[in-house]
């Protein structure tokens, strides 16, 4: 991902909007993420996910059951879960509960749970490439600024096109910036990510399965 962004797949340039009393940086996309990025994108995913699967199956041989078609379980509503308690009692209350404070539903909006995040792009991914494409706006660094002028940045997603800095025209023969850009995903992608930066919501999914999810798994080996 940021082999393709040190290419600099995009030009900006300015403009004087006489009008306004403004100048104005537009993006202008060169070119759009490569297909293999995708595929990339989805072997971390699938990996993560994997790493979840391999857990549950740990513990269901731990607890002298089969380990066939075992998987851990992304539930957005309380209800599902009495289907998963009952298919695998025999794991135990402890893991039981380890695997149910986990789940979705138990997040104020399960849409955006890292889990079920993780669980939507597997799904997506099994069917289609992971959709990435553009790029958000994620930060600007800038010099030589207009005394008492605050530069308005559009941040976040961004098209072909757009305005993603103004500033008044007056003072600014001087001034530098530089603008960093992260690919997101593209539309088609699950709602809750449609847009995001993949190296972000990524980086927050491997940082909780790593640091959070799978220690409290390690427990129940001990």
């Amino acid at each position: 991902m940021e082999l393709f962004l040190q290419t600099k797949p995009y030009q900006i340039t300015s403009e004087d909007d006489q009008a306004g009393g403004e100048k104005l940086f537009r993006v202008h996309m060169q070119v759009e993420p490569p297909e293999h990025l995708s595929s990339i994108i989805g072997d971390c995913v699938n990996t993560l996910r994997s790493a979840l699967d391999l857990a549950v199956s740990a513990l269901a041989r731990q607890a002298g059951m089969s380990d066939d078609k075992t998987s851990f379980p992304t539930l957005d509503m309380p209800a599902q879960w009495n289907s998963f308690h009952k298919q695998f009692s025999k794991l135990g209350p402890n893991a039981l509960s380890v695997i149910e404070s986990f789940q979705p539903y138990q997040h104020p909006d399960p849409d955006h749970n890292l889990l079920f995040v993780l669980s939507k792009l597997w799904n997506y991914d099994k069917h289609r490439d992971i959709v990435l494409t553009g790029t958000c706006l994620s930060g600007v660094s800038h010099k030589n600024t207009p005394s008492g002028v605050i530069p308005m940045m559009t941040l976040g997603v961004i098209r072909d096109g757009d305005v993603i800095l103004r500033l008044p025209l007056a003072g600014t023969a001087n001034f530098e910036s530089e603008f960093v850009f992260a690919v997101t995903f593209g539309e088609g992608s699950p709602a809750a990510i449609a847009g995001g930066s993949v190296t972000s919501i990524l980086g927050l999914v491997f940082e909780y399965v790593e640091d959070t999810v799978l220690p409290a798994f390690v427990e129940l080996f001990r």
